[in-house]
């Protein structure tokens, strides 16, 4: 069986168990915090969220691809380590500052609650997931990880009581990504990885940074309609609203998460497969990827149709709310699947990492635009933001692929 098979396999059992373990406790929180308690908890967990997304810079992938192409050389990975890390730590550095400015000067509830989403964000810096996206090893990290998810699953039970408890949710529901960077750490020194304070060069900083910052910008713009949306929802309606959209995108994050483990497996194959120009093993891996992603999205669609307001009652018992937003933010999840294979295996892959920008620049106008005419017709509401959403994905998915067949006759000229 090949290391990317293997890896796959490893990643889905992994993935299926990492997603697992928080439906569980779903519908206990859901009916102790209320809805209004789950908006609350949403929206640290998007501040939690954002600020992993600064801290990894576009890193993931960018500095991952270069682990990918350097595997021989340990003194290599060390120094790539080492910089890029340096250069993760002086993110979130510049982040708490401006964050904690922003909080002081602003007039918020739930002010504490972010206080803490953005401090406990320092936990990324310790969590070089970069590291193993390109030594194809991503099922060690997820491993660990639901070690400390199972953990936490036991302490949401005996801590969480009732609705004011949502602060101590966040904490517990976390806990596993703080705890995580200790067995991180520990393996990758068994692997000769760690950081080397004589390693750090300046300019080797800047070169990662300006790597990552196409892939930032173009991340940082399209959570204008994802990351955002919670945000969005609380300004215009209201927690329990916010609540709803936090509970579906909680049942349908299984699904997009069944598209990652294959993803995170061949991303450092298919990097190397096109930088030393194998074309035949780059694009059988790109069709095997094509083939598993529309069999999991038929069978998912199949299975929402038949068993999908059985599942929702069974873990919030009020399939009439759930099972609309499920069904349309599965459509939202498909999309986003085929826009995942165009850009990890042919944009990154091929580090034409700059046009990324652009298109999600265009994605998030398009969004805003669309968000100021709903709210000018006063027709704000969950329904309308998903089919925002749903419009604004078909456009990054067609924008994506006409600059794929413009880019390739230029080539081929």
């Amino acid at each position: 069986m090949s290391n990317i098979r293997k890896e796959s396999i490893h990643l889905y059992i992994i993935q299926f168990v990492n997603y697992i373990v928080p439906l569980i406790s779903l519908p206990y929180l859901t009916q102790v915090l209320t809805l209004n308690g789950m908006g609350k908890l949403g929206l640290a967990q998007s501040i939690f969220l954002l600020a992993q997304a600064l801290i990894d810079f576009g890193l993931t992938y960018t500095a991952g691809r270069e682990v990918s192409l350097h595997l021989e050389s340990k003194k290599e990975l060390r120094k790539i380590y080492t910089n890029v890390q340096f250069l993760r730590f002086l993110l979130y550095l510049s982040l708490s500052l401006v964050a904690s400015i922003v909080l002081y000067c602003i007039d918020v509830n739930d002010k504490s609650l972010y206080y803490i989403a953005i401090i406990s964000s320092g936990a990324f810096v310790f969590l070089p997931l970069w590291v193993f996206n390109g030594l194809s090893k991503n099922s060690i990290f997820s491993k660990y990880l639901i070690y400390f998810k199972i953990a936490s699953l036991a302490i949401v039970f005996i801590l969480i009581k009732d609705s004011n408890d949502y602060i101590v949710a966040f904490i517990v529901l976390n806990s596993s990504m703080i705890f995580l960077g200790i067995p991180v750490y520990f393996y990758l020194k068994r692997q000769s990885i760690e950081y080397d304070f004589n390693l750090i060069e300046l300019d080797s900083v800047k070169i990662y940074f300006y790597k990552g910052f196409n892939v930032f910008v173009g991340t940082f713009l399209s959570m204008t309609y994802t990351n955002f949306i919670p945000f969005f929802i609380k300004f215009f309606t209201s927690d329990y609203w916010v609540g709803v959209y936090i509970v579906v995108e909680r049942l349908t994050s299984v699904l997009r998460q069944m598209y990652m483990p294959l993803i995170q497996a061949s991303y450092g194959g298919i990097c190397l497969a096109y930088q030393k120009k194998q074309k035949k093993q780059y694009y059988s891996l790109i069709k095997k990827i094509s083939f598993i992603f529309f069999g999991i999205s038929i069978l998912a669609l199949i299975g929402n149709l038949i068993f999908g307001k059985y599942i929702i009652y069974l873990l919030l018992n009020d399939e009439q709310v759930a099972y609309k937003y499920t069904f349309m933010s599965m459509f939202v999840v498909f999309l986003v699947a085929a826009s995942m294979i165009i850009t990890y295996c042919y944009i990154l892959a091929r580090g034409l990492d700059n046009i990324l920008k652009w298109i999600y620049m265009l994605a998030s106008l398009l969004f805003c635009i669309m968000l100021y005419l709903m709210k000018e017709n006063y027709a704000v509401n969950l329904t309308n933001i998903y089919i925002i959403i749903f419009c604004v994905e078909a456009f990054v998915l067609i924008m994506q692929l006409f600059y794929l067949l413009i880019y390739n006759k230029i080539i081929n000229q």
